[in-house]
């Protein structure tokens, strides 16, 4: 984000329950739209996507919302109307998602 934003940090967690299930969490109240891309990105998992962990962040739109405007894009009520998202914001949460999708794939031997 550009501008003043406090200590928060937005965490991820993985988690895998056996080989079918893969839970992947985000410290955001991510917009609807993740759960397709997190699917998309992981087309032979069971992936299950959750928001609301840790200390939550503020709303997290997605790169396209952006450039619409609206609600999520200034996050009211997270104190955070006066800081702007990255242009890239998805593509950098699916960059750090898949680094610690790899992460687990090797930690399990299975690393791709």
């Amino acid at each position: 984000m550009d501008g003043v934003v406090d200590d928060r940090t937005l965490t991820y967690h993985l988690v895998r329950l056996s080989r079918s299930f893969l839970f992947i969490a985000i410290s955001a109240e991510p917009v609807v739209e993740y759960a397709s891309s997190l699917r998309d990105a992981f087309p032979e998992e069971t992936v299950i996507p959750v928001g609301y962990i840790d200390g939550v962040i503020g709303y997290l739109p997605t790169s396209n919302m952006l450039d619409e405007g609206g609600l999520e894009v200034v996050s009211p009520g997270y104190s955070l109307e006066h800081v702007r998202f990255n242009g890239m914001i998805s593509e950098k949460i699916l960059s750090i998602i898949r680094s610690c999708y790899k992460e687990i794939a090797c930690n399990e031997q299975v690393c791709r």
